[in-house]
């Protein structure tokens, strides 16, 4: 079962992948379960949504201490959630922004596919190719014992490392695309 009682393999019901009209592709890994939708939202849609939250949100430089020093986390990042979803990560305290319309409308699409509710987000903004994030497991006590992410790529190319660790290093490039 996952944080939101249904049992994970049911976690995306036929149904609901149906219904989506997506293209999916389901990736095993040791310890995650992977739904790939390509082209979850189409260009103009994507374009939209990355102008409006390149705009609108509130991005914030945090800074997290590594090896006894502090230092800038190499990418821009925003909390925006359901009231009292704090969260804590790398040292990092933060408080969610209350979710605006163009984030609301995002989190209804991904839950229409996924059948989950999800009540936070976390956004990473990379600025140049200097920006990145290091690998990590999401396993902060507030997520649940085993967490549902869905992330959302809106850039028209980001590549990364798909995996929960760096042992099963099967690449994935995610361009314009969910990741649930």
């Amino acid at each position: 079962m996952n944080d939101y009682g249904n049992p994970i393999s049911d976690m995306f019901a036929d149904a609901n992948l149906q219904a989506s009209r997506q293209l999916f592709q389901r990736i095993k890994m040791s310890d995650a379960d992977v739904i790939v939708f390509e082209r979850f939202f189409n260009t103009a849609k994507s374009d939209e949504y990355f102008k409006a939250l390149n705009e609108n949100v509130v991005w914030k430089q945090e800074r997290a201490k590594f090896y006894g020093k502090f230092i800038d986390l190499p990418r821009l990042t925003a909390w925006y959630g359901d009231e009292g979803k704090s969260y804590k990560y790398s040292g990092i305290t933060v408080n969610p922004e209350p979710w605006t319309p163009t984030l609301m409308e995002i989190k209804k699409a991904v839950e229409a596919v996924s059948g989950l509710e999800f009540n936070s987000v976390l956004l990473n903004k990379y600025r140049n190719e200097r920006d990145s994030v290091a690998w990590h497991s999401d396993d902060e006590p507030e997520l649940g014992k085993n967490p549902v992410i869905g992330s959302v790529s809106l850039e028209t190319l980001v590549c990364s490392s798909s995996s929960t660790k760096p042992r099963d290093c099967g690449k994935l490039s995610l361009c314009r695309m969910a990741v649930i």
